[in-house]
């Protein structure tokens, strides 16, 4: 759905946001905007830190495994709303060294770790893991076996990952160096249900009053100082997956998957299929005609 020349859905704006970084930290922590940083609370952070706030609900009394925790703020926020511990990795030994520096309570702790790499995993039985990577994963198959093996029975996975709802979305996605894994909403949820019982995916959007009139979210362009907006304004709306896979007005699909299953299903199709009508191969080109 076209909103400007340049803009093609509200979705493709809200993820322009959540991957603009205008200041740099510490070792350049941000990766040239990629990782959000708690020196910068513009509109995207507290996007970021809504999915947090969204996950609070579950974790009261809970072991949580931040899968994928970058600069660390989340798990904070995570242990704030209290869990009973909370363990935060990343594979990027810069952002688990800004986080330890930042971040210190009982039960906190951090650590570098591939999600991808089973022979890394921690040691240890999970109430609920959170991740907000999973464009970024190479081997997404891997990361949910080890979040189905290490979860306990009744435990939780929730991920948060783009909704590619339309072509414009998809390339914008594609153009992105560090968003190697790319499902439409359908896919992501078929897949969950390979490795959960139970799976229900979300709308990420905000409260109706922060709605401009053409139905954009406003003050996303707005400074840190100016961001009036905080992460008890965005809301989680549920949705199907047939209605998660057309929506472009959506910052991201969220899922929340429950009760790991003892075996993992096989896949009753392709999961990352988009429409025919798309052209991936046509946009693969323009991609890497743009990096060449």
């Amino acid at each position: 759905m076209d909103i400007s020349g340049k803009i093609r859905s509200a979705a493709q704006l809200c993820r322009a946001v959540l991957n603009k970084g205008r200041q740099q930290t510490t070792e350049d922590i941000t990766d040239r905007g990629e990782r959000i940083t708690p020196d910068y609370r513009n509109w995207g952070y507290y996007a970021h830190l809504s999915i947090y706030s969204f996950c609070g609900a579950f974790v009261a009394g809970a072991r949580v495994l931040d899968a994928g925790c970058g600069a660390g703020y989340g798990c904070s926020s995570l242990m704030g709303s209290g869990a009973k511990s909370v363990v935060g990795v990343d594979i990027s030994e810069k952002a688990v060294r800004f986080a330890s520096s930042r971040y210190a309570a009982p039960g906190l702790s951090f650590r570098v770790m591939d999600l991808c790499r089973p022979d890394q995993a921690v040691p240890d039985s999970w109430d609920v893991v959170f991740c907000n990577i999973g464009e970024h994963l190479p081997d997404v198959e891997a990361f949910l076996d080890f979040c189905r093996r290490s979860l306990s029975p009744q435990g939780m996975l929730l991920l948060a990952v783009p909704a590619l709802a339309t072509p414009g979305i998809l390339e914008g996605n594609m153009r992105n160096p560090y968003h190697i894994t790319h499902l439409p909403p359908k896919g992501w949820l078929t897949k969950l249900g390979r490795y959960f019982d139970s799976v229900q995916g979300f709308r990420h959007w905000v409260a109706p009053e922060w709605l401009e009139p053409n139905g954009i979210p406003g003050g996303m362009e707005l400074s840190p100082e100016e961001t009036r907006i905080r992460e008890t304004d965005f809301r989680f709306i549920p949705a199907t997956p047939d209605e998660l896979n057309v929506e472009a007005y959506n910052i991201g699909l969220v899922s929340v998957s429950r009760q790991p299953r003892p075996a993992v299903l096989e896949p009753a199709g392709d999961e990352s299929a988009f429409p025919e009508d798309w052209d991936v191969e046509a946009m693969k080109q323009r991609v890497a005609a743009s990096r060449a």
